[in-house]
């Protein structure tokens, strides 16, 4: 533990529109905005010997307060130079900044013979991810920098439902945006850096069913990833990964069959 954490502080605010234009459908705009302070994060073992390794090989200002945390951090053997501790505590990271923007809509087609329709959807863009570790250090871009982030800058749903008497189905569908692969993510050059570049989006389905049997009693099925998609092939792993995929942003399970009563 660390008794010298700080309360973490953030100014988080909104503003949005919404249109109306009949009383089956609507659309919203949002924009989204956070700025805090002093968050709280569990220091890596293996980020803080590679951030020690690029502060003694010269990458980085070794009199940055980021390299001074650091090499105070590992403590090595003055013999032979080898690693005796790893000091990874919990910290402040001092600031980060985030701002995104949301559109989505709602749409309900009533019908006396064939019942009923509802439609949404919901897109969200990331438009500025920074982080700054330590106070004095450089900003970092979690956005447009996979070495620091391979978060996906857009995602998207869109479902329909059809509902008639004890009867609902549903079809839903998840959109992530394209990410970076390895090779962009394990280089400080990002996307310039050899073999880098970005994986296809990547969409699944899901399906449901379900009845009203009785007043209290309702039956279910929902198959998730209907079409057994696989995460985006990554040819840009070294072939040593157990696997090839990033297991941040996928899910490599397939088809699964859920009932519920």
């Amino acid at each position: 533990g660390n008794v010298n954490l700080e309360p973490i502080n953030a100014d988080v605010w909104n503003a949005g529109i919404e249109w109306a234009p009949t009383n089956t459908l609507s659309f919203t705009a949002d924009y989204y905005s956070w700025d805090i302070d002093n968050e709280v994060t569990q220091q890596s073992a293996n980020g803080l010997m590679f951030q020690e390794y690029r502060c003694r090989a010269g990458l980085d200002d070794i009199n940055s307060p980021t390299c001074v945390q650091a090499l105070s951090q590992v403590t090595r053997q003055v013999s032979n130079n080898y690693v005796t501790e790893i000091y990874t505590p919990k910290i402040n990271v001092s600031k980060r900044q985030m701002e995104a923007v949301t559109g989505t809509f709602n749409y309900l087609v009533d019908t006396s013979s064939w019942g009923s329709f509802a439609f949404d959807g919901n897109y969200t863009r990331i438009l500025k991810h920074d982080r700054t570790i330590y106070e004095g250090d450089p900003t970092l871009d979690y956005l447009d920098n996979p070495y620091y982030s391979t978060d996906p800058k857009d995602r998207a749903t869109l479902s329909g439902t059809w509902r008639q008497n004890d009867w609902s189905t549903t079809l839903y569908m998840n959109w992530m945006g394209e990410t970076p692969n390895y090779r962009a993510s394990i280089s400080t050059a990002g996307f310039d850096a050899p073999g880098a570049g970005k994986l296809d989006a990547f969409t699944t389905f899901n399906a449901s069913v379900s009845y009203q049997a009785l007043e209290n009693l309702e039956l279910s099925a929902l198959v998730t990833n209907l079409t057994n998609e696989m995460p985006p092939e990554d040819d840009s792993y070294p072939g040593s990964s157990g696997a090839p995929y990033n297991s941040y942003n996928y899910s490599v399970y397939g088809r699964a069959v859920y009932f519920e009563v």
